[in-house]
This record gives C-alpha cells, sequence and structure tokens, in this order.
C-alpha cells in the first residue's frame, strides 16, 4: 500500500493539493502536518506522496487564428 493509499483511506480522496502544506478532499481542508503524526511519516513525506495537479486556466482562450472579416 502506497503513502497515498494509506493517507486517502484516512482523510478521503485528495482532489487538490497547494504545492506547500494544504490538501482538500471532498469533506474538508486538511494540513500536512496534522496527517503526517498520524500515519507515523515525516511531513515532507506525505508531500512528496501528494499528486501532481494541473493549474486551473483562467481567462480567455486564446484564438489559433484571426477571425474572417467581410469586405
Amino acid at each position: 500500500m502506497t503513502l497515498l493509499e494509506r493517507i486517502e483511506g484516512l482523510v478521503g480522496r485528495v482532489i487538490a493539493y497547494d504545492g506547500r502544506l494544504a490538501f482538500w478532499t471532498l469533506k474538508d481542508v486538511h494540513d500536512v502536518r496534522d496527517i503526517a503524526p498520524r500515519l507515523k511519516v515525516h511531513p515532507l513525506d506525505v508531500m512528496a506522496a501528494m499528486p501532481v495537479f494541473e493549474r486551473a486556466k483562467r481567462g480567455r482562450a486564446k484564438l489559433d487564428s484571426e477571425p474572417e472579416t467581410e469586405e
């Protein structure tokens, strides 16, 4: 069983991670420093076990080509 599976077994499925100390499940926000002692591991190990999430794309989508204009 991987460390991530142990974490998810304890608190639920991890749906987001801020890259530092906080991660989110469907029900709550958790701190790495609170979870590590419960699993008897170092907080850095918990941070290394977190999945990588792509950043949300915000703002307008860029157009690949210029719109056609009629003359």
